[in-house]
């Protein structure tokens, strides 16, 4: 039961805050730094140095440079035609105006990252006050604690942790 309630939150949570949007064709190119996905018109063949990637349709990287018809991508990751994932371990790539298919800017999503904080702070509550409401302390004050028992909070990590760490 838990965990079906946990999958909608873990699909709103990692979404959130980031979101790809495209630039339209008559807007300037993104500036330095900005992080971009580019869905290339034609798959083309990439020099890597030692090797060739052969039909790339898709980078996502860093400006590393813009101007006003191209931009070289600093790129840690690309897409063949075919979906395989090729690690370039940070090759800087080059591209016209002319050879994109699709330019999108990774901007912050407000909404999307205020719902995220909300839920957050939420489950922690939560996730406190069944700790601290189900863990120990219910033995009368007049009585001695066992010096034996370990009192620690209701989480299993900590039951067993904790007879490791204080013998």
């Amino acid at each position: 039961m838990r965990t079906k309630l946990l999958i909608p939150l873990l699909a709103l949570t990692s979404s959130a805050c980031y979101q790809y949007f495209p630039v339209r064709e008559s807007a300037p190119l993104p500036k330095e730094g900005t992080e971009v996905r580019i869905l290339l018109e034609d798959p083309q063949e990439l020099d890597l140095g030692l090797m060739t990637i052969s039909e790339v349709n898709r980078l996502e990287g860093h400006v590393r440079e813009s101007s006003s018809d191209s931009l070289s991508i600093f790129s840690n990751q690309l897409r063949t035609y075919y979906g395989m994932r090729q690690f370039t371990n940070g090759a800087v790539f080059t591209f016209d105006r002319s050879q994109f298919g699709r330019l999108e800017e990774r901007k912050m999503v407000p909404w999307k990252t205020g719902v995220a904080i909300g839920l957050a702070a939420v489950g922690l509550g939560v996730g406190m006050y069944y700790a601290v409401g189900l863990g120990g302390g219910s033995e009368p004050i007049d009585q001695a604690p066992d010096p034996t028992f370990a009192h620690t909070v209701n989480i299993p990590l900590l039951k067993v942790l904790a007879p490791l760490l204080f013998p």
